[in-house]
């Protein structure tokens, strides 16, 4: 196995949990760098499916590269459309999409794929209203509101064909706090927004949120940290029940992984450690990872396309 084939493989491993989009991955999470708490802050903060009907919400979740925040949203989205009981839904999923351009260029982007692929759920004039406000080459901010308070109408069943759903949008990634708290503007009865922010100034990014909630939006911030002591036993055992014809990885190893590969580094880089050293001895016919294998796997690094 060279650089590149150890490469393929992990990418093909390393990827965000989806639960939204596999069902399975919901039973995939590990309690690592605040996650569990995060996601605990969140169900306990809308215990009620019908506050997002009523009012709209915004949540934010900010963390490092690699933390796991587009894992943290799914999950979120995923318990609450799950929550919904019977009420019908339609997941506008942008959180994997690098959409480049100015922030108003992204949400009239993200307008424009909603009434693109949802065209069933809207009345002619809807779907004619929300491409009219949002075909500007500069779209204002006002022009926005207006786009999203009738998609708003139109999930609350008084403008579209007399169904009533609710629209869960999953943000593209990195935004600013500047465009956090504009967010406000748009948050509407049904429309319920997940959002990345931009990990550089998480302080600026909680003051926005603060101030969304003092403009009477209900906004949440959710914040997660860095892979800690712990994380690498409860990652490698988790990936050994999905995996488990690779060969085991020794408590020492994973110890040794955090103290001298990636302390103070992100979990998704921890995640890739601990596969890569599996694969390595499997590669090398071994059924146990030893020290040898976290050396090569040192050795790899410099030569890997994805190296972090």
């Amino acid at each position: 196995m060279d650089a590149d084939q150890l490469d393929d493989e992990l990418n093909k491993r390393c990827r965000p949990l989806r639960p939204t989009q596999r069902e399975d991955d919901v039973k995939r999470y590990v309690s690592v760098d605040n996650s569990d708490n995060a996601f605990t802050k969140f169900a306990d903060s809308f215990t009620d499916p019908r506050e997002f009907l009523d009012a709209g919400k915004l949540i934010v979740v900010t963390g490092d590269k690699g933390c796991g925040k587009t894992s943290l949203i799914d999950r979120c989205a995923h318990h609450l459309i799950s929550s919904l009981m019977n009420e019908d839904f339609f997941l506008a999923d942008f959180l994997l999409d690098d959409y480049p351009g100015k922030w108003q260029q992204r949400l009239r982007w993200v307008l424009r794929s909603v009434a693109r692929q949802v065209p069933n759920r809207f009345t002619g004039e809807v779907i004619d209203s929300l491409k009219t406000l949002t075909t500007a080459p500069e779209p204002d901010e006002d022009g926005i509101e207006e786009a999203f308070d009738e998609l708003s109408k139109a999930a609350a069943g008084t403008a579209a064909k007399n169904v009533k759903f609710m629209v869960v949008i999953l943000l593209p990634p990195g935004s600013t706090a500047t465009e956090i708290e504009k967010l406000a503007r748009f948050v509407k009865p049904r429309l319920v927004f997940f959002a990345e922010a931009d990990p550089e100034r998480e302080d600026k990014t909680a003051a926005a949120v603060r101030a969304v909630k003092r403009n009477g939006v209900s906004g949440l911030h959710l914040k997660l940290g860095t892979a800690k002591a712990g994380d690498p036993d409860l990652l490698a055992a988790q990936i050994m029940v999905d995996e488990p014809n690779l060969p085991v990885i020794p408590t020492a190893i994973t110890a040794s992984l955090y103290r001298d590969v990636i302390a103070k580094t992100s979990v998704y880089e921890l995640q890739r450690c601990i596969h890569a050293v599996r694969l390595i001895a499997m590669d090398e016919k071994q059924t146990e990872v030893n020290q040898a294998h976290v050396t090569r796997f040192h050795e790899f690094i410099p030569h890997m396309r994805s190296s972090s």
